[in-house]
């Protein structure tokens, strides 16, 4: 039995799920830029708040980073679908 493979796919798959809290930080920041208030493109937005979220940390775990960018285009999807968020 191969137990990279075995690992793999749930630690992949798992990524923002592990981390629900880089996730919603993902979706905020997309927010705030949706809201018009930078003066950047989306993905310099999206990177500087990346950077500003882990604070200079030398560790990042797997899926952390994954888990960030999904709540951030999940973010943009739902201000494409019309979906309006209250607070």
């Amino acid at each position: 039995m191969n137990h990279t493979a075995s690992v793999k796919p749930s630690a992949y798959n798992g990524g923002w799920e592990s981390y629900p809290f880089t996730r919603e930080a993902g979706q905020h920041a997309a927010r705030l830029w949706l809201d018009g208030k930078a003066a950047s493109s989306l993905a310099q937005f999206r990177d500087n708040r990346w950077k500003a979220f882990t604070a200079g940390r030398s560790t990042i775990y797997p899926g952390e980073h994954e888990a960030f960018n999904e709540g951030f285009a999940h973010a943009l999807a739902e201000h494409i679908a019309g979906v309006r968020h209250h607070g």
